[in-house]
């Protein structure tokens, strides 16, 4: 399994990560060519080696009208709406799902905006984000994912800076209220070092692509890179990257369980529903047998670890349990991701799952039963269908 792995100690910033990929990907003049081609209006792309106080690197310029667009006149009148950004995102040349996921980031964006001024999202106004070069940032990043293909994805928790930062409404405390929108689930904190070390662009970026956060998992490094920032700190001011091969993903999960007596089927069966509704990694019962020999059924309740106290508040909510029992364990999961299968049928949804040498595909069962009543066959014959069509896949993203 492939396994990109980002350090976000001095933060995340839309240029930085685009500069720390660079070294990781094959065929540089032929990838150079492609962005290039990318024909986002006005702006020229290149990378550049430098280093910042002893660490080499890549630096990602984005010249626009031959200058850059953060110090040009324009800066403070520059103002797109969403509509605008996906209307220059669709024109732009790479290939579908590069866009889709360029598309994808900006409308995390856009939410994060108009929840933080009180807006619709398409009400947003986007000045520094709607320019040119941030643009670029993320087409750029998006292509450089699509070329590098990892089977999963790992970051460092965010370092967010402190002090204020000035942008086109002002003087604003760091995190900025949107980038503190887009932070939510995100693991971060903030130490000495003074100033906006993640930006909007950076975060919504991680949180559209990073899996899981943390330390390095255990890989053999194929390759590392960093990328440089324009900005000078007291410390080498860089995201590194790290490609490697590594095993199945390797993760902590609590367990809770509950014994319980007095539940009508119909009220437990909720309680499940309702746990799955909440994210739930998995919610089960099992029959068992009680002192004095009464029959009962055991709930268990699979969870991240960081969420089981929530759970256990649902769990406390919404069944007659007065105790609940919690054992955290590693648990190994192939990675997963939702594609579309071409068939005679039409199109059909279904998931994939794969990585240490295992790849499987199985057809979402709501569509193979649509198919079977529409055309008055067993869903047997529906999935033999489907595994004789040849399995022409459209990938729809990680699940």
């Amino acid at each position: 399994m492939n396994i990109l792995y980002f350090d976000l100690s001095m933060g995340a910033a839309g240029d930085m990560l685009c500069g720390s990929l660079w070294e990781l990907v094959d065929n540089k003049k032929n990838v150079m060519q492609e962005i290039k081609d990318l024909n986002i209006p006005c702006t020229d792309i290149n990378f550049e080696n430098c280093s910042s106080l002893g660490i080499t690197g890549i630096r990602m310029n984005a010249a626009v009208n031959g200058d850059f667009e953060e110090t040009a006149d324009s800066y403070i009148n520059t103002s797109r709406t969403l509509d605008d950004v996906l209307n220059i995102v669709d024109g732009v040349n790479c290939p579908q799902s590069v866009k889709d996921k360029a598309k994808e980031i900006y409308c995390l964006i856009a939410e994060a905006e108009a929840k933080a001024h009180g807006k619709d999202a398409g009400a947003v106004h986007f000045h520094e984000l709607g320019m040119y070069d941030a643009i670029a940032d993320i087409v750029t990043f998006c292509l450089l994912i699509y070329k590098i293909n990892p089977d999963r994805i790992v970051a460092s928790p965010i370092n967010l800076g402190k002090g204020f930062v000035r942008c086109a409404h002002g003087l604003i405390p760091v995190p900025a209220p949107a980038t503190a929108m887009l932070l939510e689930g995100l693991e971060c904190y903030s130490n000495e070092v003074s100033g906006e070390l993640c930006t909007p662009t950076g975060a919504a970026i991680i949180k559209c692509f990073v899996d899981d956060f943390g330390n390095m998992p255990p890989m053999k490094i194929v390759n590392s890179s960093a990328g440089i920032g324009s900005r000078e700190f007291d410390r080498p001011n860089c995201v590194r990257a790290f490609l490697g091969n590594g095993h199945c993903k390797e993760e902590k999960v609590a367990l809770l369980s509950c014994n319980i007596d007095d539940m009508t089927p119909e009220d437990l069966s909720f309680a499940c529903q309702l746990l799955l509704k909440n994210n739930a990694l998995d919610a089960f019962t099992q029959s068992i047998n009680m002192k004095k020999g009464r029959a009962a059924i055991m709930l268990n309740v699979i969870c991240r670890e960081c969420e089981a106290d929530s759970f256990a508040d649902l769990m406390f909510k919404h069944t007659s349990t007065i105790g609940i029992r919690k054992q955290i364990c590693d648990r190994y999961v192939l990675n997963r991701k939702k594609i579309m299968l071409k068939t005679e049928y039409g199109m059909i949804r279904a998931k994939e799952s794969f990585d240490c040498g295992y790849k499987r595909i199985k057809p979402e069962f709501d569509d193979v039963k649509r198919i079977a009543e529409e055309n008055n066959i067993s869903v047997f014959q529906v999935r033999q269908s489907i595994e004789k069509s040849g399995l022409t896949t459209t990938d729809c993203g990680l699940d």
